[in-house]
């Protein structure tokens, strides 16, 4: 299972990194939206963990754009500090198939990526 991790913050990054490589993934990170852009234009990803805030732009206006070019997209998890219930509601309007406010659980991140190594629902 290969991971891309969208995350310009070394620490959230190393975080995220760690969680997803103890369950088995291999991991590749973008720091903007143009590095997210080229990765999933290059390869194929089971699952894609994007910040919201990023030098480039808004990850959730990203996301919303690439649902509107692709057909099959993988599970998208939307990471943020900002965790109004306004930023929720956007990134799931967008289709993304979890939403992790920072700090966010361990094990939540944990449990959702374990359900997708399932075949599970996230």
């Amino acid at each position: 299972m290969e991971a891309l991790i969208v995350e310009d913050n070394d620490t959230n990054y190393l975080l995220v990194k760690t969680i997803l490589k103890r369950e088995g993934w291999s991991v590749e990170q973008a720091r903007t939206l143009d590095g997210f852009r080229n990765g999933i234009e290059a390869k194929s990803y089971d699952l894609i963990l994007l910040d919201v805030s990023l030098p480039d732009g808004d990850g959730i206006e990203a996301l919303e754009a690439l649902h509107r070019t692709k057909e099959e997209m993988p599970p998208v998890f939307v990471m943020t500090a900002h965790a109004l219930k306004e930023c929720q509601d956007r990134a799931s309007a967008a289709g993304a198939s979890a939403f992790f406010a920072k700090p966010f659980s361990v094990t939540a991140l944990q449990s959702a990526v374990r359900a997708l190594g399932a075949g599970g629902p996230c």
